[in-house]
This record gives C-alpha cells, sequence and structure tokens, in this order.
C-alpha cells in the first residue's frame, strides 16, 4: 500500500508425512519393501496404497501483514489456519484421527537502530488454539554488534501450555545467547548456548525439567 503496508496469503495442500513408500511398511512386521512383496504377497499397486493411506492430508492457509511505524519501528501480525485430515484404516493397520481445525495467531513489534547501527529487537507474542490444547508464547529475541565483526544475540522465549484432553498445565523458560564472530564475507564462526526449564502441573504431581545446550559451528557462504 502507500504507507508500505504489504499483506502476504499463502495456501498449502500436501501429505504429512512427506508420502514415502516406505510407509507401507507400517504395521506389516516386515523390514523391507522386497519383503512385502516376497513374504506378505503384496503387489506394487497395494503397496503404493497402503503407502497412501498411511500418510495424511495436510491444508493450511496463512495470512499476514505488516507495517512500518517510522524509520526504527515496526509491526506485525498474522493467523494461519490448520487441518490434518484423518487416515484409513488399510492393511489392517488402524487409521489415525485427524486434528480437525487448528488456528496460529501471532504479532511482533520489531525495532531496528535503537541503539547502534545494525542493532535488532523484537517482542513475539503467539497464541495456538491446537486440537489437543492452547499455548501462549513471548519471545524477546535481540541481537548487538560489539564490533563491525562481532555481534552478540540474547533471546528470551516464555510459553505456557494448557491441555483440553487432561489436567494438565506446563510452563517453559527458554533463554539463550548466540554469538557470531564473521572475519570476511563469506564465512562465520557461531556459538551458541541456552538452557530449558519446564514445570509440569498435572492433577497428581508437579514435574520439573531442566535442560542445557552448546552449539558451535561455521556458516560458509557460497
Amino acid at each position: 500500500l502507500k504507507d508500505d503496508t504489504t499483506f502476504n496469503v499463502a495456501f498449502d495442500y500436501r501429505y504429512a508425512p512427506t508420502l514415502m513408500t516406505i510407509d507401507a511398511l507400517q504395521g506389516q512386521g516386515v523390514e523391507t519393501i522386497d519383503d512385502l512383496r516376497m513374504q506378505l504377497g503384496f503387489t506394487d499397486a497395494e503397496i503404493y496404497y497402503l503407502a497412501e493411506e498411511r500418510a495424511a492430508r495436510m491444508t493450511s492457509g496463512t495470512f499476514s501483514a505488516s507495517r512500518p511505524l517510522s524509520e526504527k519501528w515496526q509491526v506485525n501480525g498474522g493467523v494461519t489456519f490448520t487441518n490434518v485430515a484423518p487416515t484409513n484404516d488399510a492393511g489392517g493397520v488402524i487409521g489415525q484421527p485427524g486434528t480437525g481445525v487448528e488456528a496460529f495467531y501471532s504479532g511482533q513489534i520489531l525495532a531496528n537502530g535503537l541503539f547502534t547501527e545494525g542493532d535488532l529487537a523484537s517482542l513475539g507474542f503467539r497464541y495456538d488454539d491446537m486440537s489437543s490444547a492452547t499455548r501462549y508464547v513471548i519471545d524477546l529475541n535481540t541481537r548487538y554488534p560489539v564490533t563491525s565483526k562481532f555481534r552478540i544475540s540474547p533471546r528470551l522465549r516464555l510459553s505456557q501450555r494448557e491441555s483440553k484432553t487432561a489436567d494438565q498445565t506446563q510452563y517453559t523458560v527458554k533463554p539463550s545467547v548466540r554469538m557470531n564472530y564473521i572475519p570476511s564475507r563469506r564465512y562465520q564462526l557461531e556459538l551458541e548456548g541456552g538452557g530449558e526449564w519446564t514445570r509440569t502441573n498435572n492433577a497428581v504431581d508437579v514435574e520439573t525439567l531442566k535442560g542445557y545446550y552448546l552449539i558451535g559451528g561455521i556458516r560458509l557462504d557460497f
């Protein structure tokens, strides 16, 4: 639009998971496609049919919009709807139920160049209305260039998940820090560390899990 607002619309229809012949092995008690032919006597047409019945059809649609408020500030928002269809009974294997329509709503406030040229900060919100649960997510993501070749990117994600099928609420905190050293345009060194703390309140008890990770690597641009 004239005020630089942009809209995006996407529609997707696919197999989920990806359609593969090997999926015909599920529930047949053999390990290879040749076993289906030789031991169980399936024809190629029957094998392809079993594989197709194992993969559900997924339909999704997304609408999003983005609008700059100034040279430094921008707002984004969007909604995505998905529907995974049920699979059919075939080859002695019971089909899986579908998800029904699930909705994912998101919004984001983005700022750049607040303190120095090249810095970035975003605050994102997401609400997921799924068939099995609802989830609320807050995502604070930043990037600060310490020098022209070194930048640091702290991030904090908070989420709350409430089950629709059980008396259960889960809280998750995920802090992380990523550091990038860019000695040249062709490659950069990356190091990221973080943790995850999850607290699950059930009807009978409380479960707490903690985890930590450290990832290092080299990124090449060709």
